[in-house]
This record gives structure tokens, C-alpha cells and sequence, in this order.
């Protein structure tokens, strides 16, 4: 792969956030347009109710003048309400009947205002709204914090509805609670369209994020077939052995190891996911042993541009395409809780990778910082952008020529990290975030790490 100038890397990297942005103005704007029509619906139906009942109750209001008026002649009106009316299956006669058909379909009426009333009690069995049909088909999530300096969605949308229902002119017999009532289900109907999946799952809301993404058209059909590294050497000797023949020395630059306790991949689209990442790092003085200091990370800084990917999947090792970052909503304290032991493990000991003398008391206290949410984890989702099937090739053949060329010698599986017999980050197909393995309190170094990586890991 050819290397991207800088200029071509930032537009890279500021792609996802316009992308997130314009798509967050449209949705808002979706969810708006589709509360007024629905307001304005109902609006419309309560208008004709009302009309209906003021007209009916006016009807009422002059028979019963008119029989005032002419208590002297009852046997007129007799005859002119001599025919029959029919009442909930009661056949009545006269002035009488017509009062009670006309209270009849007065509660009726009443009956239908209550009916629409009731509409915010059904929202919740109601599906999500689906923005499939987007321009563009933009990802959606509501776990990024709004946009700064702008007004808020839900509160523009309010106005709008407070717009609307003064230019509904509502008869002033109009119920006030069932005006609250509309108010309060646009309110609700807004705060679910802006949420991808309706559910206050984070994880959910991250796989439907990187589920709208677009997949490649170039990713194969085939299942992938695992890459035998020959035992003698390490991923980053093998993979210096493919860069050497000329073809791909760029494209193995810069590549990543996606970790198997670390990565979760979205069960509709495996081909996206994401890892978590610390956000800070501890670091030790190197002229001074006993001082140590905290430094802020970038976790997509290593994947500023389109990055070869391999990932781990029961204990094999497979290439999996060219991807590129998307930063998401961090890790909650509700999720860490419930991480398994091994994958906190990994990220503690990722978090006190560049401290010297560590003790196991640094390790619980580190766990103890991300518990109370004085720590945080990153989210790093890892969109497929292209499948190199080219290099995908090689490395095939190449790892092939090096189990062929060593006699006597064994061919034996890739080994993921594992610390004990723990689940997974989370359903689904899991890879491998991180190079290192930690294995026995010893690091195997890999390709892709800098002396600055391995030092003091514990």
C-alpha cells in the first residue's frame, strides 16, 4: 500500500467526526419532522372531535330551550320526534331519544380523545426508528457527547412543537392535561429517535454504530485460512521475511494485532468492531526509578492511517483486511464491572506497561481507579475499509515455504494470550488488540513495538 501524504491523513482522520456530525444534524431533523406530522395528526382528529362535541352539545343546549318554549305543545314535538332511536340496542322515542343519542356519541368522542391520550403509555412497545434510508447512510450513535456551542436537538424540537400547537388554535375547551400529554410523547418520541437502538445497552449502541458502517467490495467469500508462523520465528521476523521481498514494505509499516480478551466485533457485520484501549499510561522517570507520571494516550494515534490488520481467533492466527479508527463513547464503570479477570488483567497491565517496579498492590489499585471512574478506557472502532488479497497471498505462500524449509521441526498453532479460562469481552467473534502477550510475567515482543512499549512490562 502507498503511503498517504499528511494532508491526506488528516482528512482520513477527520472524516468519521464530520461524518458524525452532519449525520447527528439530519437525524435530529428527521426526529423532529416525524414528531410534528404525528402531533400534527393528532391535532387535527382532537380539532374535529371537539368541533363535533361543541356542535352536538349546542344541538342539546337548543332542544332543551326549545321544550321550554313550547311546554304547551308537547304534542307537536311529540309528532315531530315521533320516529324511533336506536341507543346502545334500546329503542327510544321522541325529544328524549334524541338527548340520549346525542350524549351517546358525546362519550363516544370523549371515549377516542381518551384513546389518543393513551398513546404515550404504548410507546415503548413501538419499534426504534430505522435511518437506513439516510443520504449516505451515515452511522448514527447517541453515546458521543453533543456537539459543543450548538442548541440542543430536543430543545429545538420543543420549540417546534410549542410552534405548532399555537398555531393549532385549540378550542379553549380543549383538555390542558391532554396537551401535557402530547407534549410529554413528543418529548419521548424525540429521545428515542436519537438513540441508534432504543435500549441504554452501550454495547448494543456501539454495534449498531459500527453496523451501519459500509463493508469493502472487495472482501472475499471464502472462509480466511489461518497463517502458520513457523515456531522458530516471531511474528515480526516473519513478517520482515514477506516485507523483504519488495512488494509490501509500506503496507507492513505499520500494521496491528488485534487482542482476543480486548476486541469485540459486531454480530451483524463482523467485519467491524472495536478494542478498548487505556487512555492514560503510567510511566517511570528513567533518571529516577522511584518517580512516575501519568501521560495522556492517544489510542488512534497508532492507526492514523489505513493500517493492515491481523486479528487472534482460537488460538490461530488470520490477516483480516486495511482498517481505519472511529472513536467511540468510552468504557463505563458498569461495564468494567463486568469484565472478566483476564481481560482486566490485560488492560491494568497495559495501563503500568511503562512503570518500573510494579507490585501487585499497584495492580489492584490501578483496577480500583477504573472502578470509581477516575481512570477511563477507551473504544476504538475499527472499521474494514479493503481486503489486500494480494499480500493476503504471500503471506500464505510464504509462511507455507517457511514450515516447508525447516525439517524436523513441527508446525504448531499461533498461542493467544490466556491467562485462565475466562469469557470473552463480549458475544460475538473476538480478536486481538495488542501485540505484546504477556505470558508468564514475560513479554514476547512483536512487530510494531517500540523499546518504549516494552520496558518495564509486568
Amino acid at each position: 500500500m502507498l503511503p498517504q501524504t499528511s494532508g491526506s491523513s488528516q482528512v482520513t482522520k477527520a472524516s468519521p467526526q464530520v461524518q458524525y456530525t452532519d449525520f447527528r444534524v439530519n437525524e435530529a431533523l428527521g426526529a423532529r419532522d416525524a414528531v410534528v406530522i404525528r402531533l400534527k395528526n393528532a391535532y387535527v382528529s382532537i380539532r374535529q372531535k371537539s368541533a363535533q362535541i361543541d356542535h352536538l352539545q349546542e344541538k342539546v343546549r337548543a332542544l332543551g330551550k326549545k321544550e321550554t318554549k313550547h311546554s304547551g305543545k308537547s304534542g307537536a314535538l311529540l309528532d315531530d320526534f315521533s320516529s324511533n332511536f336506536h341507543v346502545e340496542g334500546k329503542v327510544v322515542n321522541g325529544e328524549d331519544g334524541e338527548i340520549e343519542r346525542l350524549k351517546s356519541v358525546v362519550q363516544e368522542l370523549k371515549a377516542e380523545i381518551e384513546l389518543i391520550k393513551g398513546i404515550g403509555s404504548q410507546r415503548a412497545a413501538d419499534d426504534p426508528p430505522c435511518y437506513d434510508s439516510l443520504k449516505g447512510n451515515r452511522f448514527h450513535q447517541d453515546y458521543f457527547p453533543p456537539t459543543s456551542g450548538s442548541q440542543s436537538p430536543t430543545r429545538s424540537s420543543l420549540d417546534s412543537l410549542s410552534s405548532l400547537m399555537k398555531s393549532l388554535n385549540l378550542s379553549p375547551n380543549t383538555n390542558i392535561e391532554l396537551q401535557k400529554s402530547l407534549a410529554n410523547e413528543a418529548f419521548n418520541i424525540e429521545q428515542n429517535a436519537i438513540s441508534p437502538t432504543g435500549i441504554p445497552d452501550p454495547i448494543a449502541a456501539r454495534h449498531a454504530v459500527i453496523s451501519a458502517l459500509p463493508l469493502p467490495n472487495d472482501i472475499p467469500d471464502d472462509a480466511l485460512k489461518p497463517i502458520v508462523v513457523p515456531p522458530t520465528l516471531t511474528l515480526h521476523e516473519f513478517l520482515n521475511q514477506v516485507s523483504s521481498l519488495g512488494l509490501f514494505k509500506n503496507s507492513l509499516s505499520q500494521y496491528r494485532v488485534f487482542h482476543e480478551l480486548t476486541t469485540s466485533w459486531c454480530p451483524e457485520r463482523e467485519e467491524h468492531g472495536y478494542f478498548l484501549a487505556p487512555s492514560f499510561k503510567c510511566n517511570t522517570n528513567p533518571r529516577v526509578a522511584t518517580a512516575h507520571c501519568w501521560k495522556s494516550i492517544d489510542p488512534l494515534a497508532k492507526m492514523n492511517k489505513p493500517t493492515e490488520c491481523f486479528y487472534h481467533k482460537d488460538g490461530k492466527l488470520y490477516y483480516a483486511g486495511v482498517y481505519k479508527p472511529i472513536r467511540l463513547d468510552d468504557l463505563t464503570t458498569t461495564e468494567w464491572e463486568n469484565l472478566s479477570n483476564e481481560t482486566v488483567q490485560v488492560l491494568v497491565k497495559e495501563t503500568l506497561a511503562g512503570r518500573k517496579n510494579s507490585s501487585p498492590a499497584n495492580l489492584y489499585e490501578i483496577g480500583q481507579l477504573y472502578s470509581a471512574g477516575a481512570l477511563k478506557i477507551a473504544c476504538v472502532g475499527v472499521q474494514c475499509i479493503g481486503f489486500n488479497h494480494a499480500l493476503y497471498r504471500i503471506i500464505l505462500d510464504q509462511a507455507s515455504k517457511s514450515v516447508e524449509g525447516q525439517t524436523g521441526v513441527s508446525v504448531s498453532k499461533w498461542k493467544s494470550p490466556q491467562v485462565g479460562g475466562g469469557v470473552p469481552l463480549s458475544p460475538g467473534v473476538v480478536w486481538n488488540s495488542r501485540v505484546n502477550a504477556v505470558v508468564g510475567g514475560d513479554v514476547v515482543p512483536q512487530v510494531g513495538d517500540s523499546e518504549d512499549d516494552l520496558c518495564g512490562v509486568v
